[in-house]
């Protein structure tokens, strides 16, 4: 007799269906991401990318401000 196999699990997150406050926010401007996949790891979570190079420029309050994110 063959070995069973595990069924495997699909991961079925869709974004649109987050609510507002479940959706990933970067950790610099804290804006909501409009795709996550324009976003890389950045300490304990994830940031624009142009929100992480303010932020090894010493720029942070810029990226707060000036909505860098969006």
């Amino acid at each position: 007799m063959a070995p069973r196999r595990r069924p495997r699990r699909k991961r079925l997150i869709q974004h649109s269906s987050l609510s507002r406050s479940n959706r990933p926010r970067c950790i610099v401007c804290e804006e909501i991401f409009d795709s996550p996949s324009l976003s890389i790891r950045f300490g304990k979570g994830r940031a624009h990318l142009l929100c992480a190079g303010l932020v090894k420029a010493g720029l942070r309050e810029l990226a707060r401000t000036s909505g860098a994110g969006s």
